[in-house]
Protein backbone atom coordinates (compact mmCIF):
# COMPACT_ATOMS: atom_id res chain seq x y z
CA UNK A 1 0.00 0.00 0.00
CA UNK A 2 2.94 2.38 0.61
CA UNK A 3 3.93 1.90 -3.03
CA UNK A 4 0.40 2.77 -4.15
CA UNK A 5 0.36 5.90 -2.00
CA UNK A 6 3.70 7.02 -3.45
CA UNK A 7 2.38 6.34 -6.95
CA UNK A 8 -0.74 8.37 -6.29
CA UNK A 9 1.35 11.24 -4.86
CA UNK A 10 3.60 11.17 -7.92
CA UNK A 11 0.58 11.35 -10.24
CA UNK A 12 -0.77 14.32 -8.34
CA UNK A 13 2.58 16.10 -8.34
CA UNK A 14 3.08 15.50 -12.05
CA UNK A 15 -0.39 16.76 -12.88
CA UNK A 16 -0.09 19.80 -10.62
CA UNK A 17 3.20 20.70 -12.30
CA UNK A 18 1.59 20.53 -15.73
CA UNK A 19 -1.56 22.48 -14.87
CA UNK A 20 -0.20 25.28 -12.70
CA UNK A 21 -1.14 27.80 -15.38
CA UNK A 22 -4.69 26.48 -15.74
CA UNK A 23 -7.76 27.98 -14.12
CA UNK A 24 -8.46 26.86 -10.55
CA UNK A 25 -11.71 25.18 -11.65
CA UNK A 26 -9.90 23.05 -14.23
CA UNK A 27 -7.18 22.16 -11.75
CA UNK A 28 -9.68 20.94 -9.17
CA UNK A 29 -11.55 18.85 -11.75
CA UNK A 30 -8.35 17.10 -12.83
CA UNK A 31 -7.21 16.46 -9.27
CA UNK A 32 -10.66 15.15 -8.42
CA UNK A 33 -10.49 12.71 -11.32
CA UNK A 34 -7.23 11.35 -9.89
CA UNK A 35 -8.55 10.97 -6.35
CA UNK A 36 -8.14 7.61 -4.59
CA UNK A 37 -11.85 6.98 -4.98
CA UNK A 38 -11.76 7.34 -8.73
CA UNK A 39 -12.97 4.13 -10.40
CA UNK A 40 -10.02 3.80 -12.76
CA UNK A 41 -7.54 4.33 -9.94
CA UNK A 42 -9.34 1.69 -7.88
CA UNK A 43 -9.18 -0.76 -10.78
CA UNK A 44 -5.48 -0.09 -11.20
CA UNK A 45 -4.92 -0.53 -7.47
CA UNK A 46 -6.82 -3.83 -7.45
CA UNK A 47 -4.87 -5.04 -10.47
CA UNK A 48 -1.59 -4.33 -8.69
CA UNK A 49 -2.82 -6.26 -5.66
CA UNK A 50 -3.74 -9.27 -7.83
CA UNK A 51 -0.37 -9.35 -9.56
CA UNK A 52 1.67 -8.85 -6.40
CA UNK A 53 2.61 -12.11 -4.63
CA UNK A 54 0.76 -12.26 -1.33
CA UNK A 55 2.17 -12.86 2.13
CA UNK A 56 -1.11 -14.34 3.36
CA UNK A 57 -3.67 -16.22 1.29
CA UNK A 58 -7.26 -17.42 1.54
CA UNK A 59 -7.86 -21.02 0.53
CA UNK A 60 -11.12 -22.59 -0.58
CA UNK A 61 -12.01 -26.27 -0.95
CA UNK A 62 -15.09 -26.92 -3.10
CA UNK A 63 -15.95 -30.26 -1.54
CA UNK A 64 -18.93 -31.02 -3.80
CA UNK A 65 -20.11 -29.62 -7.14
CA UNK A 66 -23.79 -30.46 -6.72
CA UNK A 67 -26.11 -27.74 -5.39
CA UNK A 68 -29.74 -27.67 -4.25
CA UNK A 69 -30.39 -24.11 -5.38
CA UNK A 70 -28.76 -23.84 -8.82
CA UNK A 71 -28.31 -20.12 -9.36
CA UNK A 72 -28.22 -18.79 -12.90
CA UNK A 73 -24.65 -18.06 -13.99
CA UNK A 74 -23.11 -19.93 -11.04
CA UNK A 75 -19.36 -19.30 -11.08
CA UNK A 76 -18.58 -22.99 -10.50
CA UNK A 77 -21.24 -24.26 -12.95
CA UNK A 78 -23.16 -26.27 -10.31
CA UNK A 79 -26.49 -26.26 -12.23
CA UNK A 80 -24.76 -28.28 -14.94
CA UNK A 81 -24.03 -31.27 -12.69
CA UNK A 82 -25.89 -34.20 -14.21
CA UNK A 83 -25.19 -37.77 -13.19
CA UNK A 84 -22.19 -37.41 -10.93
CA UNK A 85 -20.36 -34.23 -10.16
CA UNK A 86 -17.12 -34.06 -8.25
CA UNK A 87 -17.20 -35.08 -4.58
CA UNK A 88 -14.02 -34.60 -2.54
CA UNK A 89 -12.95 -37.57 -0.47
CA UNK A 90 -11.86 -37.21 3.13
CA UNK A 91 -8.55 -38.92 2.42
CA UNK A 92 -7.73 -36.55 -0.45
CA UNK A 93 -8.69 -33.53 1.63
CA UNK A 94 -6.58 -34.54 4.62
CA UNK A 95 -3.61 -35.30 2.41
CA UNK A 96 -3.77 -31.82 0.88
CA UNK A 97 -4.31 -30.04 4.19
CA UNK A 98 -1.38 -31.87 5.75
CA UNK A 99 0.80 -30.87 2.80
CA UNK A 100 -0.32 -27.24 3.13
CA UNK A 101 0.67 -27.31 6.80
CA UNK A 102 4.15 -28.35 5.72
CA UNK A 103 4.42 -25.45 3.26
CA UNK A 104 2.77 -22.57 5.09
CA UNK A 105 3.11 -21.21 8.59
CA UNK A 106 -0.09 -20.79 10.58
CA UNK A 107 -0.21 -17.02 10.12
CA UNK A 108 0.28 -17.24 6.35
CA UNK A 109 -3.22 -18.63 5.75
CA UNK A 110 -5.95 -16.15 6.64
CA UNK A 111 -8.95 -18.42 6.19
CA UNK A 112 -9.82 -21.88 4.88
CA UNK A 113 -13.29 -22.01 3.35
CA UNK A 114 -15.37 -25.14 2.81
CA UNK A 115 -17.62 -24.52 -0.16
CA UNK A 116 -19.38 -26.16 -3.09
CA UNK A 117 -21.81 -26.42 -4.81
CA UNK A 118 -23.63 -26.68 -1.52
CA UNK A 119 -21.22 -28.17 1.05
CA UNK A 120 -24.01 -29.37 3.36
CA UNK A 121 -24.92 -31.90 0.66
CA UNK A 122 -21.65 -33.69 1.35
CA UNK A 123 -22.41 -36.69 3.55
CA UNK A 124 -19.20 -36.22 5.55
CA UNK A 125 -19.21 -32.44 5.84
CA UNK A 126 -18.56 -32.60 9.61
CA UNK A 127 -15.14 -34.20 9.08
CA UNK A 128 -13.67 -31.32 7.07
CA UNK A 129 -13.44 -28.74 9.90
CA UNK A 130 -12.02 -31.41 12.21
CA UNK A 131 -9.22 -32.15 9.75
CA UNK A 132 -8.43 -28.47 9.23
CA UNK A 133 -8.20 -27.89 12.97
CA UNK A 134 -5.94 -30.92 13.33
CA UNK A 135 -3.28 -29.23 11.21
CA UNK A 136 -4.10 -25.54 11.70
CA UNK A 137 -4.94 -24.67 15.29
CA UNK A 138 -5.66 -20.98 14.78
CA UNK A 139 -6.79 -20.52 11.17
CA UNK A 140 -10.26 -19.12 10.48
CA UNK A 141 -12.61 -21.82 9.18
CA UNK A 142 -15.74 -21.00 7.22
CA UNK A 143 -18.49 -23.04 5.66
CA UNK A 144 -20.22 -21.12 2.86
CA UNK A 145 -23.83 -22.26 2.49
CA UNK A 146 -27.13 -21.18 0.98
CA UNK A 147 -28.74 -22.20 4.29
CA UNK A 148 -31.44 -24.47 2.87
CA UNK A 149 -30.26 -27.43 4.95
CA UNK A 150 -29.16 -25.65 8.13
CA UNK A 151 -32.37 -26.29 10.06
CA UNK A 152 -32.07 -30.03 9.38
CA UNK A 153 -28.53 -30.56 10.66
CA UNK A 154 -27.96 -33.08 13.49
CA UNK A 155 -26.45 -32.14 16.84
CA UNK A 156 -23.13 -33.62 15.73
CA UNK A 157 -22.86 -30.96 13.02
CA UNK A 158 -23.45 -28.13 15.49
CA UNK A 159 -21.03 -29.66 17.97
CA UNK A 160 -18.40 -29.89 15.24
CA UNK A 161 -18.87 -26.25 14.24
CA UNK A 162 -18.78 -25.02 17.83
CA UNK A 163 -15.78 -27.11 18.91
CA UNK A 164 -13.74 -26.18 15.84
CA UNK A 165 -14.77 -22.51 15.86
CA UNK A 166 -16.39 -22.66 12.44
CA UNK A 167 -18.12 -19.58 11.03
CA UNK A 168 -21.23 -20.34 8.96
CA UNK A 169 -21.28 -17.82 6.11
CA UNK A 170 -24.71 -17.84 4.52
CA UNK A 171 -25.63 -16.19 1.25
CA UNK A 172 -28.96 -14.44 1.67
CA UNK A 173 -30.95 -15.37 -1.40
CA UNK A 174 -34.47 -14.01 -2.09
CA UNK A 175 -36.09 -17.37 -1.40
CA UNK A 176 -38.70 -18.75 0.98
CA UNK A 177 -36.45 -19.44 3.94
CA UNK A 178 -36.91 -18.62 7.63
CA UNK A 179 -33.79 -16.52 8.14
CA UNK A 180 -34.82 -15.48 11.65
CA UNK A 181 -35.23 -19.10 12.71
CA UNK A 182 -31.79 -19.93 11.35
CA UNK A 183 -30.23 -17.00 13.19
CA UNK A 184 -31.94 -18.05 16.43
CA UNK A 185 -30.83 -21.67 16.03
CA UNK A 186 -27.18 -20.80 15.38
CA UNK A 187 -27.20 -18.54 18.43
CA UNK A 188 -28.66 -21.33 20.58
CA UNK A 189 -26.01 -23.74 19.29
CA UNK A 190 -23.23 -21.29 20.05
CA UNK A 191 -22.05 -21.15 16.42
CA UNK A 192 -21.12 -17.89 14.73
CA UNK A 193 -23.36 -17.11 11.76
CA UNK A 194 -22.90 -14.28 9.28
CA UNK A 195 -24.30 -13.28 5.90
CA UNK A 196 -22.07 -12.84 2.89
CA UNK A 197 -22.01 -9.22 1.71
CA UNK A 198 -24.84 -8.48 4.13
CA UNK A 199 -27.10 -5.57 3.17
CA UNK A 200 -29.78 -6.38 5.72
CA UNK A 201 -32.13 -7.46 2.95
CA UNK A 202 -32.58 -10.79 1.17
CA UNK A 203 -32.16 -9.12 -2.23
CA UNK A 204 -29.28 -11.12 -3.61
CA UNK A 205 -28.30 -10.04 -7.11
CA UNK A 206 -26.20 -11.87 -9.67
CA UNK A 207 -22.91 -11.14 -11.33
CA UNK A 208 -22.58 -12.02 -14.99
CA UNK A 209 -19.06 -13.29 -15.65
CA UNK A 210 -19.03 -14.61 -19.23
CA UNK A 211 -16.55 -16.83 -20.99
CA UNK A 212 -15.61 -15.95 -24.56
CA UNK A 213 -16.99 -18.49 -27.03
CA UNK A 214 -14.70 -17.32 -29.82
CA UNK A 215 -11.59 -17.79 -27.69
CA UNK A 216 -11.64 -21.59 -28.07
CA UNK A 217 -10.24 -21.40 -31.59
CA UNK A 218 -6.44 -21.39 -31.78
CA UNK A 219 -6.45 -18.21 -33.85
CA UNK A 220 -8.66 -16.33 -31.42
CA UNK A 221 -7.00 -17.53 -28.23
CA UNK A 222 -3.64 -16.36 -29.48
CA UNK A 223 -5.13 -12.90 -29.94
CA UNK A 224 -6.36 -12.77 -26.34
CA UNK A 225 -4.29 -11.03 -23.69
CA UNK A 226 -4.28 -13.33 -20.68
CA UNK A 227 -2.18 -10.96 -18.58
CA UNK A 228 -4.57 -8.07 -19.10
CA UNK A 229 -7.53 -10.35 -18.32
CA UNK A 230 -5.82 -11.49 -15.13
CA UNK A 231 -4.99 -7.93 -14.12
CA UNK A 232 -8.66 -6.93 -14.41
CA UNK A 233 -10.26 -10.15 -13.13
CA UNK A 234 -12.16 -9.93 -9.83
CA UNK A 235 -11.37 -13.54 -8.95
CA UNK A 236 -7.68 -13.68 -9.80
CA UNK A 237 -5.44 -14.38 -6.80
CA UNK A 238 -8.35 -13.91 -4.40
CA UNK A 239 -9.98 -17.01 -2.86
CA UNK A 240 -7.64 -19.74 -4.08
CA UNK A 241 -9.08 -23.16 -4.96
CA UNK A 242 -7.39 -26.38 -3.88
CA UNK A 243 -8.43 -29.72 -5.35
CA UNK A 244 -6.62 -33.07 -5.53
CA UNK A 245 -3.20 -31.58 -4.88
CA UNK A 246 -3.61 -28.76 -7.39
CA UNK A 247 -3.93 -25.07 -6.50
CA UNK A 248 -5.81 -22.71 -8.80
CA UNK A 249 -5.87 -18.94 -8.90
CA UNK A 250 -9.65 -18.77 -9.55
CA UNK A 251 -12.80 -20.87 -9.14
CA UNK A 252 -13.58 -21.52 -12.78
CA UNK A 253 -10.60 -23.56 -13.86
CA UNK A 254 -11.18 -26.69 -11.72
CA UNK A 255 -14.90 -26.80 -12.60
CA UNK A 256 -15.02 -25.80 -16.27
CA UNK A 257 -15.29 -29.47 -17.25
CA UNK A 258 -18.97 -29.20 -16.24
CA UNK A 259 -19.50 -26.45 -18.81
CA UNK A 260 -17.56 -28.39 -21.45
CA UNK A 261 -19.51 -31.60 -20.92
CA UNK A 262 -22.97 -30.05 -20.79
CA UNK A 263 -22.61 -27.88 -23.90
CA UNK A 264 -19.98 -29.84 -25.82
CA UNK A 265 -17.35 -27.11 -25.50
CA UNK A 266 -13.57 -27.32 -25.31
CA UNK A 267 -12.19 -24.86 -22.80
CA UNK A 268 -8.89 -26.65 -22.26
CA UNK A 269 -7.21 -26.91 -18.86
CA UNK A 270 -3.50 -27.70 -18.99
CA UNK A 271 -0.98 -28.58 -16.29
CA UNK A 272 0.22 -24.98 -16.46
CA UNK A 273 -3.16 -23.69 -15.25
CA UNK A 274 -2.50 -24.91 -11.71
CA UNK A 275 0.43 -25.57 -9.43
CA UNK A 276 1.05 -28.94 -7.82
CA UNK A 277 1.48 -28.39 -4.07
CA UNK A 278 3.53 -31.58 -3.81
CA UNK A 279 6.00 -30.54 -6.50
CA UNK A 280 6.35 -26.88 -5.50
CA UNK A 281 9.84 -26.16 -4.18
CA UNK A 282 8.79 -23.32 -1.88
CA UNK A 283 5.91 -21.12 -0.76
CA UNK A 284 7.46 -18.34 -2.85
CA UNK A 285 6.95 -20.44 -5.97
CA UNK A 286 3.28 -20.81 -5.04
CA UNK A 287 2.84 -17.11 -4.27
CA UNK A 288 4.44 -16.18 -7.59
CA UNK A 289 2.24 -18.62 -9.52
CA UNK A 290 -0.97 -17.34 -7.92
CA UNK A 291 -0.08 -13.76 -8.87
CA UNK A 292 0.47 -14.65 -12.53
CA UNK A 293 -1.88 -15.18 -15.46
CA UNK A 294 -2.35 -18.66 -16.89
CA UNK A 295 -3.24 -19.70 -20.41
CA UNK A 296 -6.81 -20.33 -19.27
CA UNK A 297 -7.19 -16.60 -18.53
CA UNK A 298 -7.52 -16.05 -22.29
CA UNK A 299 -10.95 -17.69 -22.24
CA UNK A 300 -12.60 -15.12 -19.97
CA UNK A 301 -14.39 -12.05 -21.26
CA UNK A 302 -13.37 -9.86 -18.36
CA UNK A 303 -14.48 -6.63 -20.02
CA UNK A 304 -18.06 -7.93 -20.09
CA UNK A 305 -18.40 -8.60 -16.35
CA UNK A 306 -21.48 -6.87 -14.96
CA UNK A 307 -23.26 -6.68 -11.61
CA UNK A 308 -26.72 -6.07 -10.20
CA UNK A 309 -28.73 -8.57 -12.24
CA UNK A 310 -31.87 -9.90 -10.59
CA UNK A 311 -31.23 -13.28 -9.01
CA UNK A 312 -32.91 -16.27 -10.64
CA UNK A 313 -32.71 -20.04 -10.85
CA UNK A 314 -30.69 -21.35 -13.77
CA UNK A 315 -32.43 -22.40 -16.97
CA UNK A 316 -29.21 -24.12 -18.03
CA UNK A 317 -28.82 -21.92 -21.10
CA UNK A 318 -25.35 -21.36 -22.55
CA UNK A 319 -25.66 -17.57 -22.44
CA UNK A 320 -25.64 -17.71 -18.64
CA UNK A 321 -21.94 -18.55 -18.86
CA UNK A 322 -20.60 -17.80 -22.31
CA UNK A 323 -21.27 -15.67 -25.35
Amino acid sequence: MNFLRRLRKKWHNDVVTEIMDKQEKDKNEILGALSWNNLEVIRFRDGLIRTTPRKTIKLCFDIIEECNLNCAGCLVFSPLVCDNGYVMTISSFEKDVERLSEIFDEDEIDVITISGGEPLLHKEVEKFPQIIRKYFGKVNIRIVTNGLLLLNQPDSFWNCCRENKVVLEQTKYPINLDFEKIAKLTEEKGVKHIYMDDTGQNTKTMQIFPMDLESMSEKSINAQNERLNFFNCREANQCIRVQEGQMYTCSRIPHVKLLNKYFGLNYAVTKDDSIDIYEADSKKEIYDFLASATRFCKYCKVTAISDGHEWSVSKRKLDEWAN
